[in-house]
């Protein structure tokens, strides 16, 4: 059976996070969630997220709901 390794880190600020996150994306590692109590604009593609198209999505089913 193949050991799964994970990676916990905790920061106390996003100035912080932003680096952590690249400096273990280009160490190779995926990320598969970061969790904050707060909105952090621009993780998503720190991550290497794609875009998704849920916010047209849901403008068009607002428009016609």
């Amino acid at each position: 059976m193949a050991k799964k390794k994970f990676v916990v880190g905790c920061f106390d600020d996003e100035a912080v996070l932003f680096p952590a996150v690249k400096k273990v994306r280009t160490a190779g590692y995926k990320i598969h969630d970061v969790y904050t109590p707060f909105a952090v604009h621009g993780l998503d593609h720190a991550m290497g997220l794609r875009e998704t198209s849920l916010h047209t999505a849901g403008f068009i089913y607002g428009i016609t709901g």
